[in-house]
Order: C-alpha cells, then sequence, then structure tokens
C-alpha cells in the first residue's frame, strides 16, 4: 500500500496504460480519506522510474481529466513534475 509523506494510506486504482518505446507507462488514481472527505492524486510508472503526487485536488474529475491529458500524451514519470507544476498554475 502506498502513503504519503505523513505516513496516511493512499488507495491506487489503475486509471490506463500506454505505451511507450514498447513498454507500458501506467497512470494511476490515488485516493486519500481526510477529515473533511477525500483528496485525489495520482501516480505515474514507466521503466522502474514512478512519481506520486498525492492530495492534488479534493475533485475527481479534475483528476480524472489530468491523467487524461497524461495518458493522451503518454507523459513519462520524469515529464510529470514539470506538467504537474503548469496545470497546478491554471
Amino acid at each position: 500500500m502506498l502513503s504519503d509523506e505523513e505516513g496516511n494510506a493512499l488507495k491506487r486504482t489503475l486509471f490506463a496504460t500506454a505505451i511507450c518505446r514498447g513498454l507500458p507507462i501506467r497512470y494511476y488514481l490515488l485516493l486519500q480519506k481526510k477529515a473533511a472527505g477525500y483528496s485525489y492524486g495520482i501516480r505515474v510508472e514507466y521503466n522502474g522510474e514512478s512519481v506520486t503526487a498525492a492530495g492534488l485536488s479534493l475533485s475527481e474529475m479534475k483528476i480524472r481529466q489530468l491523467l487524461g491529458t497524461l495518458v493522451r500524451g503518454c507523459v513519462t514519470p520524469v515529464s510529470v513534475p514539470d506538467i504537474l507544476q503548469d496545470w497546478l498554475l491554471e
């Protein structure tokens, strides 16, 4: 089970898989229970690399849209931080 920096459990659900250079990129929707409800984040795994960004939004729909964009672009973990930075500024 995944956890955030504070040790809180994160439930991950496979959102989609894309292929890049013959290898799968896996995109996960993360769910974290908070006192006031739930927060959502993402995880991307590719070729032994991964990046996790928990607690990005309280809106599941926004995170699903973000994941859809990442899948369409075949975004790998190395590029996710730059994309998230732009996404958070929107």
